[in-house]
């Protein structure tokens, strides 16, 4: 039913929710430390803005000329067959969520660490400071038994919750804007005028964590059809969600550097709560109440990660015989509780052996393979096209698709040499997903010529 269907600005606030979160919660006192000069972070925010935007108009086209539900799955399905459709899911399973939870988990903990400080508890904040990765890990496993019982989370209560997330924000942002521009204008200026050395071979990790903390401007893609007049919303909705989110997180860091000097910022990261604790220190409980929402909000991501994550699991396992392990439902519960705990599993993994920048750089190393692909279909989708009138266009063809594909592939490739680690992992991953897709797919065309021999075959 049409009227049934996500409107516009629904879209658009989903992109926003998508995008707002652990990054921008986490990466920009780690971005401080590593390039030192708060002008350049600005500038790569506002160029990894652009890279976001650029691959958001890229992806409309292909997106509004087919608007399919499932995302890059769907598209590198249609785009190039079935090895990199489930390469993206195997990535999904082992990376696109698992990761996140670790690291979102680990953020949490910083972030619960100040709050409990804030209510007085110093010797249980000094406890969680000290197991950040166990704190981290409790509540994976609790939030995941949570879920394994069929605990689930409304519609209306994840929507709430985003509500919350951009709220809380804003109400910083209001209050930290007022606090630096009234009485503490000085300490922007001398951030801002402050002469450092360029950390040039730093750049490209920077850059990974921001592309991190703009990963969700594709969100739209995932709801394809089920967005209302699909071909002409699609592209108007990661267009503004992606533009509001820049404009967001640039008003953001203007209130971080107005607000502390660059040494207190420097590695801090849970600096948001370190912002509130300044901005609201004469307002009583305001900035206990708002460390605590900020925890809340984090603590929502884990659970929605887990929730969603466990059902792509549960997805492979039902369209992959070798993975059908991942498919089984708890008899009591009925919940995929395989699924939940080997997803658990792995991010626990993560937490144990990673630290929040490491899990962020691995993952976005990972995942930038895809979107390159994706966007790369645009010439796949203009040839097959060729002749027909295209529902939408893409601005600036080829140049838009070749500043997304150059600055994700220089980025990647920099930190491939300068994060070895991280990025052979993420390649071995990704090295395990070929394997056994080769495997699942030897078994299922020996099956098939199995069956095909069985057939009585036809007289002659």
């Amino acid at each position: 039913m049409e009227n049934a269907k996500i409107g516009l600005p629904s879209a658009i606030f989903m992109v926003l929710a998508s995008m707002i979160g652990t990054g921008i919660f986490g990466v920009s006192g780690m971005l401080q430390a590593s390039l030192l000069d708060p002008k350049v972070i600005m500038i790569c925010w506002l160029i990894g803005g652009f890279i976001a935007v650029a691959g958001a108009l890229c992806y409309s086209e292909i997106a509004a000329n087919y608007p399919l539900v499932g995302g890059e799955y769907a598209y590198l399905k249609l785009l190039y067959g079935n090895l990199p459709a489930f390469l993206t899911g195997w990535i999904s399973v082992f990376v696109g969520f698992s990761a996140p939870i670790a690291a979102t988990s680990y953020l949490f903990a910083e972030y619960f660490q100040k709050a409990v400080y804030s209510l007085g508890y110093q010797d249980l904040a000094l406890y969680v400071e000290q197991y950040r990765p166990l704190t981290g890990s409790l509540l994976v496993v609790s939030l995941s038994l949570v879920h394994i019982i069929g605990v689930k989370k409304g519609l209306v209560f994840q929507n709430m919750i985003t509500f919350m997330k951009v709220a809380i924000i804003l109400v910083l942002l209001s209050f930290g804007l007022k606090f630096a521009f009234a009485d503490h204008f000085e300490t922007l200026l001398a951030n801002m005028t402050q002469v450092n050395t360029i950390q040039y071979h730093k750049l490209a990790a920077a850059f990974l964590m921001i592309s991190f903390s703009f990963s969700g401007w594709n969100a739209a893609i995932y709801l394809g059809s089920e967005i209302k007049d699909a071909r002409k919303n699609i592209p108007k909705a990661m267009l503004w969600g992606t533009s509001l989110t820049m404009m967001l997180y640039l008003l953001v860091h203007l209130m971080i550097y107005a607000t502390l000097g660059t040494q207190a910022i420097a590695g801090e990261t849970a600096l948001l709560a370190v912002v509130a604790g300044k901005v609201l220190a004469n307002m009583g409980s305001l900035d206990v109440a708002l460390n605590i929402c900020l925890c809340l909000v984090l603590l929502s991501s884990v659970s929605v990660n887990i929730l969603l994550g466990s059902r792509v699991c549960f997805a492979m396992g039902n369209n992959i015989d070798s993975l059908s392990m991942l498919a089984k439902m708890n008899k009591k519960y009925g919940t995929p509780a395989i699924a939940i705990l080997l997803q658990a599993g792995i991010a626990i993994a993560y937490l144990l052996t990673g630290t929040f920048s490491g899990i962020i750089i691995y993952m976005g190393f990972c995942l930038s393979i895809f979107p390159m692909m994706t966007v790369g279909g645009m010439w796949i989708l203009r040839r097959r096209l060729h002749g027909k009138k295209r529902v939408y266009s893409s601005p600036f063809f080829p140049v838009l698709p070749i500043f997304f594909i150059g600055s994700s592939l220089l980025v990647s490739s920099f930190n491939l040499f300068q994060n070895t680690i991280e990025s052979v992992v993420s390649l071995c991953v990704l090295g395990v997903g070929i394997a056994v897709y080769a495997f699942a797919d030897s078994k299922k065309k020996k099956a098939a010529a199995v069956n095909q021999a069985s057939k009585p075959q036809p007289s002659t």
